[in-house]
């Protein structure tokens, strides 16, 4: 994947709280069954930024192991 997404998954990372392998286990357990995770990440980090650009809340990702969408946890 280029630099300026693994950037993005990093500031995505710090400003959330999450570790990247969470990050990147939700990215993975919402794709469909044929889905393709690089190309995921790479939506899931434009719709990520173009909400924050529109000052409006950032995607939900599904809860690990549930299939539910849920806030991220805030520390």
């Amino acid at each position: 994947m280029e630099q300026p997404f693994w950037m993005a998954l990093d500031a995505i990372t710090d400003r959330e709280d999450v570790p990247l392998n969470v990050l990147l286990t939700r990215i993975e357990r919402s794709l469909p069954v044929d889905g393709n995770m690089s190309s995921a990440v790479r939506v899931f980090a434009l719709s990520y930024f173009f909400a924050l650009a529109q000052h409006e809340i950032p995607p939900r990702l599904p809860a690990v192991g549930t299939g539910m969408t849920k806030p991220w946890p805030r520390g």
